[in-house]
């Protein structure tokens, strides 16, 4: 029994697919197929049930799933000990991070990076859905959203701010904008991810308050939700990286700066494990002091 064929199945069992797999993995759909065909063959049982629309573990499968998670566990723990000791990281380090801040902020240090570690290989994948990170096979993440479980190391990065704008030519034909509640009365595009939408909460003299806007555009994208801003579609509270170059050439207006949006912690997540590889401590060490203040 081949340890490869072992992560291929363990990966088509997270993935629920071989085409998941075998994106994760790097491979053709046809190998992984393969790979577990000689798993099998080799254990002498069936393992997935395979039909064209659906996959799913055989009694057995379920039960080497959790044998074949622990086995890979304990490889890649005996991995990242001898490894922890390398003068010099290497190997395959694969990122996620949201995708607006990780074209703007992540993607450009990532050259400086590996210049400094030139044994190191890096995928950056850029999504502002972040998925399991166990299941994608990702060594660490870079979100917004603090992950709660015993299974992940969370550390704070910093701190991103927002802005509430609008294009110069709709407020031209929609009125000014002077007090949150006012917005009622305009139409407000959505960031999907948000954890509040269709609630704005500020913040003003020390009183936090909500105002529950609507409107007609919303998107699981930020840079998408900008665009709209900026072609005059309504108000949207846009990260203020994102913003930036847009307020300062006056395509866009800032609203309501007295009164404070809320700042959203940004954190690295890694998995759990008993020895930390060398290739994460050098991405952590690298990275977090350079992102600290966007």
């Amino acid at each position: 029994m081949k340890l490869l064929d072992m992560e291929t199945f363990v990966a088509v069992a997270r993935a629920g697919s071989f085409a998941g797999a075998s994106a994760i993995l790097g491979i053709t759909s046809s190998a992984a197929s393969r790979r577990i065909a000689r798993l099998e063959d080799s254990l002498q049982v069936k393992l997935l049930y395979r039909t064209t629309r659906a996959l799913s573990l055989t009694e057995a499968g379920n039960e080497f799933l959790i044998h074949a998670q622990s086995a890979l566990l304990s490889a890649e723990n005996a991995v990242d000990a001898v490894k922890s000791h390398q003068s010099s990281p290497e190997g395959h380090l694969r990122v996620h991070a949201p995708m607006s801040y990780g074209k703007l902020h992540v993607s450009p240090l990532i050259p400086e990076f590996l210049d400094q570690f030139p044994n190191l290989k890096i995928s950056l994948f850029l999504d502002d859905k972040i998925p399991d990170l166990l299941d994608a096979n990702l060594d660490v993440a870079i979100t917004g959203r603090h992950i709660s479980s015993g299974s992940y190391i969370v550390r704070k990065v910093g701190a991103l701010t927002s802005v509430l704008c609008a294009a110069p030519h709709y407020l031209e034909h929609h009125g000014a904008v002077q007090h949150p509640q006012d917005l009622s009365a305009h139409n407000c595009l959505f960031y999907h991810h948000s954890e509040n939408t269709p609630y704005w909460v500020f913040n003003h003299d020390g009183i936090s308050f909500e105002v529950e806007v609507s409107g007609n555009f919303l998107s699981d994208s930020s840079e998408a939700v900008h665009d709209a801003a900026l072609k005059g579609m309504g108000i949207a509270r846009i990260p203020r990286f994102l913003a930036n170059p847009d307020l300062k050439a006056g395509r866009l207006i800032e609203l309501l700066p007295d009164f404070v949006m809320p700042e959203k912690l940004l954190f690295t997540v890694y998995p759990e494990r008993e020895h930390k590889p060398a290739k994460l401590n050098a991405f952590l060490e690298f990275f977090i002091p350079r992102l600290a203040t966007p």
